[in-house]
């Protein structure tokens, strides 16, 4: 359990990290403060503001806009599919790294591109490109082309299909709003910009827009830069902040796994303490040929040490055996810094271990040879509190 809680953890950091030039990317986030005193923290921004930005902000090289929408509905005329679709711009494939499979982006209204699994359950080995797939509401879309596989657990941008951003403002009244904070907008900036700069210049604009509200919304929007790699996990949670694990959360679950792991080391030390007579006999005799404390110390640390990679060994073979036989769609295991991930195991069961035989190694190295050897020795426990 706890193994499997570290390898979600390390895919939290993993997030979108796959993206050319990564590190001049950020995301406007929005900090909404109402006339009556309520601050709401989101991470989405006015529909407008990517274009906004673009035309009238130094330093941005591209931008684009993203709209979610879970509630779709497609058809080809004979399966039908809830959807979650994204609505987007072309600059949105120039920002990130989504390669096709085949076909062309999507550019004119009602056209769309497929992700390979949507593709895969609609036409099978088809050739899917031409065909139409139909929304109740908004009529039929012309598939244009269809995306590369691409592990939708290590990115804020899970769906189904990619529609133009000119189909959102064409079916929307109110994109003209600047109060509705319904899309989410990056930017990219030119070399040798920072967000720091960026924030600068966002004051000014939050206070521009501000005036386009006007008094009427009953609310003021301060707009801020943050960077692509700090979006997940989240420092702070946002409002509108899709497929975000927060860090709170993740220090709650991980929490849960270090008490499983530390009622289990409690239990070695119980059983440990137990054995406490047998142990006494092989310390005192030990002691009496000239052995020094630390050297028993040392041998009581390396046999916890051993029992936890003994341990590490089975859960390996637990975590093979589910990930190939329990299919579970929130689990992930697909991690890029493999290495990495296998020496957080190996130190995680290097400190369990220490932690584990601390106490048993200073209780019975402390024996007395002698004490041991007439029998007056009674068994180990915690003070008062025994077995």
């Amino acid at each position: 359990s706890a193994l499997m809680a570290l390898i979600q953890i390390v895919n939290y950091y993993e997030y979108d990290n796959f993206h050319q030039d990564s590190d001049r990317i950020v995301r406007v986030i929005t900090d909404e403060n109402r006339k009556e005193g309520e601050l709401i923290k989101w991470a989405s921004s006015p529909v407008l503001l990517a274009k906004y930005a673009k035309e009238n902000l130094a330093g941005i090289e591209n931008s684009a806009t993203v709209v979610r929408d879970a509630k779709w509905v497609l058809s080809n005329g004979i399966k039908t599919k809830n959807i979650h679709a994204i609505y987007t711009d072309a600059s949105f494939f120039q920002l990130f790294n989504f390669p096709l499979e085949k076909g062309a982006y999507p550019v004119e209204p009602n056209t769309m591109v497929l992700t390979h699994e949507t593709a895969e359950w609609f036409f099978r080995d088809a050739n899917p490109i031409g065909n139409f797939l139909e929304h109740p509401k908004y009529g039929g879309f012309k598939i244009v082309g269809v995306l590369k596989p691409f592990n939708q657990q290590k990115t804020q941008f899970r769906t189904d299909v990619i529609v133009p951003f000119a189909d959102y403002l064409a079916i929307n009244a109110k994109t003209t709003d600047w109060s509705s904070l319904n899309a989410h907008t990056f930017l990219k900036l030119a070399k040798g910009r920072t967000a720091i700069d960026l924030d600068k210049q966002l004051s000014k604009t939050s206070a521009e827009i501000n005036q386009l509200i006007g008094t009427t919304a009953n609310k003021t929007l301060h707009f801020k830069a943050q960077n692509l790699a700090n979006i997940s996990p989240a420092k702070e949670i946002l409002e509108n902040d899709p497929y975000i694990q927060d860090l709170r959360s993740i220090y709650i679950n991980l929490g849960f796994q270090l008490i499983l792991i530390l009622l289990a080391s409690l239990n070695y030390i119980n059983l440990t303490l137990a054995r406490s007579m047998n142990r006494g006999r092989e310390v005192g005799v030990r002691k009496a040929v000239g052995a020094t404390k630390f050297q028993l110390i040392l041998q009581f640390l390396t046999e916890s040490v051993l029992v936890s990679y003994i341990a590490l060994g089975i859960g390996l073979f637990l975590l093979w055996f589910i990930k190939n036989q329990i299919h579970v769609s929130w689990l992930t295991w697909d991690i890029d810094h493999l290495g990495y991930l296998i020496l957080l195991f190996f130190v995680f069961n290097l400190i369990l271990g220490l932690v584990a035989g601390a106490s048993p190694s200073l209780i019975l190295s402390s024996y007395q040879p002698i004490k041991v050897l007439k029998g007056t020795v009674s068994p180990a426990s915690f003070g008062k509190i025994g077995f």
